[in-house]
């Protein structure tokens, strides 16, 4: 029997911390080392999810600390838990927590620790522990501008959207109580930033020294705690972008994007605790390889110490990365029943040379 995956979750808990950086100071921009895909990442083995709950479209995918995976689905509006094996462990159902609540849509779920929170489109948010109890469920206009969301130690950071008085990072506790207001400066490109959504629930993740970032026309990722010693790292394919886009509503879709030249940070991922990985996207026509179907950028720094830097493209963004590996979202299962089943999930082993 299948069955349908419904809202549901599991996760979060954030960081905390003292000064931000600032997103206009200038830091030295170097030149990352061009490699191979295959040079950086080795096919480890994929995951079956379990077809007892049939997905429509991952639209996020947090892996665990014991290598659990956590699957937001966009079309069936619902998050569910696997095992490390890709077994159902669980769905975590929203009526308990607000009866009759609708008009949501999932963004992201992360874990943290025992708890899990939910993201709504609307105002409201979901704690839930892992067995599907429903801890915390609250309204908050703060839930309504959300686009991403990290966890680390007991504190829930949530990036804001862009406006053009600028924007900024909240720090909820897993009450979801804010606790910290960190306020960035503007975005260069305001059009860009508010309309142009790809990657929009990887606009920050968290690391072992604190939340990292991106803005959308960046280089390359920045902390959120400041750092006197940062420096920026170029892939080999990034285009700086001279101009943003026009607004929807004054030129229409297709002047919308006429604009829309250079490259676009598409997402940043917590690859270790020390390396992040920041994906791309409009990417160059002269870097696409023909047999793929779109390209995409990567660019992975050890902002630690600074002692490894590479870019490569790849076939498609990763669904996330933890302790040193890669997933990505492979083919539908094909079913003895003759039903389409669930995408297979492709893990790589992250090679440092």
């Amino acid at each position: 029997m299948h069955l349908r995956c419904f809202e549901l979750v599991i996760v979060i808990v954030v960081c905390a911390l003292g000064g931000c950086a600032a997103d206009g100071d200038a830091v030295p921009i170097l030149e990352s080392n061009q490699m191979a895909f295959d040079d950086l990442f080795v096919f480890e083995d994929s995951i079956r999810l379990d077809p007892a709950v049939l997905l429509g479209r991952i639209m996020y995918l947090d892996v665990g600390s014991s290598k659990e995976f956590l699957v937001s689905d966009y079309v069936g509006q619902g998050v569910c838990l696997f095992s490390p094996t890709g077994a159902l462990v669980g769905e975590m159902v929203i009526d308990e927590c607000a009866p009759g609540a609708d008009g949501f849509q999932v963004s992201s779920a992360v874990f943290a620790s025992e708890t899990a929170l939910w993201r709504l489109r609307g105002e409201r948010g979901y704690v839930f522990d892992r067995d599907g109890n429903c801890l915390e469920s609250k309204k908050s206009l703060e839930f309504l501008r959300t686009q991403a969301i990290c966890a680390q130690g007991d504190t829930i950071f949530a990036w804001q959207q862009a406006s053009r008085d600028g924007r900024g990072v909240i720090g909820f506790s897993d009450q979801l109580e804010p606790v910290i207001q960190i306020d960035l400066p503007p975005p260069k490109f305001p059009v860009l930033s508010r309309q142009y959504f790809s990657g929009k629930n990887r606009t920050i993740a968290c690391f072992d020294d604190g939340p990292w970032y991106k803005m959308k026309e960046d280089v390359d990722a920045r902390p959120l705690q400041k750092r006197s010693d940062l420096i920026q790292f170029k892939p080999f394919f990034f285009r700086s972008i001279e101009e943003d886009m026009l607004p929807i509503g004054d030129a229409g879709w297709k002047k919308h994007f006429a604009n829309a030249k250079g490259t676009w940070t598409g997402g940043v991922f917590e690859l270790t605790g020390s390396i992040h990985l920041v994906m791309y996207t409009n990417i160059p026509k002269r870097f696409h390889n023909p047999a793929w179907k779109r390209t995409r950028g990567l660019s992975i720094v050890d902002h630690a110490d600074y002692s490894f830097s590479a870019s490569t493209i790849v076939w498609t963004a990763p669904l996330d990365t933890r302790d040193g590996y890669a997933y990505f979202e492979g083919a539908h299962e094909q079913l003895a029943d003759g039903l389409v089943g669930n995408p297979v999930i492709l893990r790589y082993r992250f090679l440092r040379p």
